[in-house]
């Protein structure tokens, strides 16, 4: 199959079928039967979203947009998804999935891939004969869990042309690296997106860096001769992830100016993340789809961004607050969500619009007690409660300028006890029900653990040997 960014071909999955076009970042849909086509579509046609919009190209490849938000224009359809995977053959499934270079190539080093033993010196004549370690020494293997499924994972270093003598100003060539999943069962296309971004993240830790690139990505099958066939290939687009480094920056700003070690936002985000874990097994009332659960994690880290306008002598005095200096500070979440709202290029971005709703309402309460709008009950946007109940846990665990960290058993006592105001008895429920989990993860001063970030990280790193490469 030929690689294309650019894609055009037909929906079939939807109302009625449509044209589509994609250039690489906007994907638009036209109905395909011009008789079809009515001028009052926009009126009665509603904005869609699909985690998976399956298509077929002029090829005759299959095409799946992944998180796509279809909003109506005119009679048909825009939206800006976060990319595609390609199939040929009408696939759907796949069980491998290669990453070639980008990130991984930070793999490489070079003293890892010389076979010492077996390069030799000439101190007489200058002269070097340079060997380097076979293929199978510089490749490591390890089962892992992906998104519930069993896999092996691979990482290799592919070597350049082996030299018979080293000569003077020789280029060695860079070694480039593979980053592979072998999965036991094949995995559906509905899938993918949980798989990425476990490789994504197991990347970042690795590496410590957010400004990663997985480089060339493609999907195949293991075939009867246990051979990899490559069945597709896949393009994304980096706005999502740019959105993502740029929420992490803002973030770590507030945390600064607040005055705090910047855990805050990472034990928020992990609480929320174990709190949406837990509700979606227990109900499907929220209607909590994945990419859902990633903007409302995700979108937690933005949830004290108004104190940017907070008067600094407010915001980290050590005593207790007056009144008036107590209503300031709830100004807060009404600042935060106007900042959110300039950002006039970005109000159709599903994240900026469930970080809104987590910036306002984070602290309204169920009895309706709360503040900016005194919402009750489920009238608060399910992200706004769930990051309401982790930002109250992660106060008192945590060390303030105006307070002393409480234990996790006084905090959860005084939360189940209704001293922090009334919470969903659900997520009450779920708080309950991880609480072991929490204390695990989390130390006694309420900060995530570095293990806990670290702890499958470095298995992988032992077993694989990673840094022997």
């Amino acid at each position: 199959m030929v690689e294309h960014k650019i894609q055009s071909g037909y929906i079939k999955c939807m109302d009625k079928p449509y044209i589509f076009t994609y250039d690489g970042d906007l994907l638009q849909l036209v109905p395909k039967d011009e008789e079809s086509i009515k001028p009052y579509d926009f009126l009665i046609n509603k904005n869609m979203n699909y985690d998976v919009l399956e298509g077929d190209t002029i090829g005759s490849d299959k095409i799946y947009f992944l998180n796509c938000h279809l909003k109506v224009s005119l009679s048909g359809y825009i939206a800006k998804p976060a990319g595609y995977v390609c199939f040929s053959n009408n696939e759907r499934k796949f069980d491998v999935i290669t990453f070639k270079s980008g990130i991984v190539d930070y793999f490489y080093r070079p003293n890892h891939i010389i076979d010492k033993e077996n390069t030799q010196y000439d101190y007489n004549t200058g002269g070097a004969a340079l060997k380097l370690k076979t293929f199978n020494e510089t490749s490591k293997q390890i089962e892992v869990e992906v998104a519930g499924k069993k896999a092996m994972l691979t990482l290799s270093v592919t070597l350049p042309g082996e030299p018979l003598y080293m000569q003077i100003d020789y280029n060695l060539g860079k070694p480039k690296s593979i980053f592979r999943l072998t999965f036991n069962e094949p995995v559906d296309i509905n899938e993918f997106r949980m798989v990425y971004m476990w490789i994504y993240n197991l990347m970042v830790f690795l590496n410590f860096r957010k400004d990663i690139s997985l480089g060339k990505i493609d999907v195949g099958k293991t075939n009867e001769e246990n051979r990899i066939e490559q069945i597709g290939y896949v393009y994304l687009n980096e706005k999502e992830k740019n959105n993502k480094m740029m929420i992490d920056i803002l973030s770590q700003i507030v945390e600064f100016r607040n005055n705090e070690s910047g855990m805050h936002v990472r034990n928020i985000s992990t609480l929320t993340g174990m709190l949406l874990e837990k509700i979606v097994q227990k109900t499907d009332k929220y209607y909590l789809s994945w990419s859902k659960r990633f903007y409302i994690t995700n979108g937690s880290a933005l949830h004290d961004i108004g104190k940017i306008g907070i008067p600094e002598e407010i915001l980290n005095k050590p005593g207790k607050l007056t009144k008036e200096e107590y209503e300031i500070i709830k100004e807060h979440t009404v600042i935060g969500e106007k900042m959110l709202k300039n950002l006039e290029l970005y109000q159709d971005e599903p994240l900026i619009k469930t970080a809104c709703e987590i910036v306002r309402w984070h602290h309204e309460r169920y009895d309706g007690n709360g503040y900016p709008d005194g919402l009750k009950g489920d009238e608060i946007p399910i992200s706004a409660q769930i990051v309401s109940i982790a930002d109250v846990y992660d106060e008192l665990v945590s060390e303030r300028v105006y307070k002393e960290a409480f234990s996790h058993e006084k905090a959860m006592e005084m939360i189940l006890n209704g001293e922090c105001g009334a919470f969903n008895p659900l997520l009450l429920e779920c708080l309950v029900e991880i609480q072991d989990r929490i204390k695990n993860e989390l130390d006694g001063s309420g900060s995530v653990k570095k293990e806990t970030y670290k702890k499958n990280i470095q298995g992988i790193e032992r077993d694989m040997n990673i840094n022997t490469l």
